[in-house]
């Protein structure tokens, strides 16, 4: 289990590197959301507490997951995913970043909601089988819970093309400013090319 909990954190810090490297990310933030007419170095400050709390719900998300991920019944698989998520999501979205950032009107709560269950399922799937892989590490669970490399790509990007479709209804009806539709956006990119990088690195050793 700790394991996967030390490569997800680990993900989600070498991400932040990349935002405070890059500051693009960070730019549509100090643009539009807090910080006009303010100096760069408060928008620095401010920027940096927005990613630690987004730091701090993430990894709350991520143990949530890989430790109800632990529960999963794989000889009735779907009535279990489905179990989980019931009892779980409702503490998954005290830390969910759409859950945070938009409107609570009927949209959300009609599309939005059981969306984000089907991509936490997805989640809960997904680290359900590397806790059942053989491996000294996470690099030799992935080998061995996906054979190939294109499958094991296929599989971490679900979520993400979860997500996407997300962020298309939210856009769509308006649900939350603009900026954070571009944070997501960009979020998306940064994560499927990151996530073929890192298999590539698994794969090749």
């Amino acid at each position: 289990m700790e394991i996967l909990k030390e490569e997800f954190i680990k993900e989600i810090d070498y991400g932040i590197k990349q935002i405070k490297k890059n500051y693009g990310i960070g730019y549509y933030i100090v643009k539009g959301i807090l910080f006009i007419g303010k100096s760069l170095r408060i928008a620095r400050k401010t920027l940096d507490e927005l990613i630690k709390e987004s730091r701090e719900n993430a990894i709350k998300q991520i143990n949530l997951t890989v430790e109800s991920a632990s529960k999963v019944n794989f000889n009735s698989l779907e009535s279990s995913l489905n179990k989980i998520v019931e009892e779980t999501f409702d503490k998954y979205k005290e830390s969910d970043e759409v859950c945070r950032r938009c409107k609570r009107n009927e949209i959300f709560y009609r599309k939005i909601i059981p969306m984000l269950k089907e991509a936490y399922k997805e989640r809960l799937l997904t680290a359900a089988v590397l806790l059942n892989s053989k491996g000294e590490n996470y690099e030799e669970k992935v080998r061995n819970a996906y054979q190939r490399k294109g499958e094991a790509i296929q599989e971490m990007n679900k979520f993400l093309k979860r997500a996407g479709e997300i962020l298309k209804v939210i856009e769509k009806n308006k649900l939350t400013k603009w900026e954070y539709i571009e944070i997501g956006k960009k979020l998306i990119l940064y994560s499927k090319k990151r996530i073929k990088k890192r298999i590539d690195e698994i794969y090749e050793k």
